[in-house]
């Protein structure tokens, strides 16, 4: 079985599994190649057993069943975080934000969001936005630069790829 035509989860996706056996008895789901997800987590989920699978961890999963379809049992489960969730806890030093000739400059100050295309937003103490950018590569200490809008005063500045989520806060003068 594989599953080809689902695009890479931005943060994480929950896969019905139907699986349809022949003989009442003792069965079993196997994993045997697991490609292009170094990145995330991938479990599958018994709901009738009450367990959750880590796939590369333990790539078989052992089951009794009758004979016949199962559709509402088995679900597979993507994400880039193990609980699928956004975590608060973000490094304060990973981006320096300030306001220069009329730009908003961003400078990455770590590997961590290298390569990993992001959105990245403006807004007002509001929370209105005011500018946003899509698919925004940062590298260690490259310059990122979006235009700094004409009214004076404090903007926040959202950057967010799947689950991670950075904000930081610039004044423009």
């Amino acid at each position: 079985y594989a599953i080809n035509g689902i695009p890479f989860p931005e943060t994480s996706v929950e896969i019905p599994v139907v699986v349809n056996v022949t003989s009442t008895g003792m069965h079993k789901i196997s994993t045997t190649q697991l490609q292009g997800l170094d990145n995330y987590y991938v479990y599958l989920e018994d709901k009738l057993a009450g367990i959750e699978l880590n796939l590369k961890d333990s790539p078989d999963l052992s089951f009794s069943a009758p004979a016949g379809k199962i559709s509402d049992r088995f679900t597979l489960k993507i994400s880039k975080n193990p609980t699928g969730t956004e975590d608060p806890l973000a490094n304060p030093d990973q981006f320096v934000i300030y306001n220069g000739y009329d730009l908003i400059n961003i400078l990455t100050l770590t590997d961590e969001w290298a390569g990993t295309p992001a959105s990245v937003r403006l807004m007002d103490m509001s929370g209105r936005s005011i500018a946003d950018m899509q698919n925004v590569e940062f590298q260690r200490n490259s310059l990122v630069q979006l235009q700094a809008p004409k009214a004076k005063g404090m903007y926040f500045v959202e950057i967010r790829s799947g689950v991670r989520r950075y904000v930081g806060k610039v004044l423009v003068k």
